[in-house]
């Protein structure tokens, strides 16, 4: 059966038919999940393996020993020190990984160098790494995959009121929150 031209219901078998799904997160996924975001991002893959579909998934990880799998992306040393510009709050989160995304070009070959199937899906789970699949949308790999964008997109408002919470709401605060929700505007576009 097909949808969209996806093949549902193949048998372990049709291995070298089996169509390929790239689930990118922006931390890590242990083999045991036990926070919420880990559980949803576990739960859609295993969606995907019932629905006849082979999973791979790289997280990005800031250092080496946070590493679980062998697609897993390390954020080289500069991208998580970097910072677009002085005046931002200490507390960047996962938005390093989108400022790197978009200028590491050592990010983009670690993922190029993992890349041995053709996907069908590139299953991308919240904004940080929308840039970085976006970059990497020419590699034969990924050319004819569809984008799958999974997020709540409500990152700039939990940035807000951890900031406000640590009374750090200042005016980069602002601009970063402001940031934010562009990015996730620009992902979900």
């Amino acid at each position: 059966t097909t949808c969209s031209g996806i093949w549902f219901n193949l048998t372990p078998t049709d291995e070298a038919m089996t169509p390929r799904v790239l689930q990118v997160c922006p931390f890590d996924i242990p083999d045991q999940p036990s926070a919420g975001g880990q559980i949803r991002i576990d739960a859609i893959a295993k969606a995907y393996r019932e629905a006849g579909y082979s999973v791979d998934r790289t997280c990005v990880v800031t250092r080496r020993r946070d590493a679980r799998r062998p697609m897993d992306l390390i954020m080289p040393w500069l991208d998580r020190v970097r910072r677009k510009h002085l005046g931002k709050p200490g507390n960047l989160g996962q938005i390093r990984q989108h400022w790197a995304a978009q200028a590491s070009q050592r990010l983009h070959k670690q993922l190029a160098a993992r890349l041995e199937h053709t996907y069908t899906i590139v299953h991308v789970e919240h904004p940080w790494d929308v840039a970085l699949i976006c970059a990497m949308r020419g590699h034969p790999m990924l050319a004819r995959a569809r984008i799958v964008y999974s997020a709540h997109n409500i990152e700039h408002e939990l940035f807000e009121s951890v900031t406000r919470e640590q009374g750090h709401w200042n005016r980069a605060a602002q601009q970063l929150a402001q940031e934010i929700r562009q990015i996730e505007e620009a992902a979900a576009a």
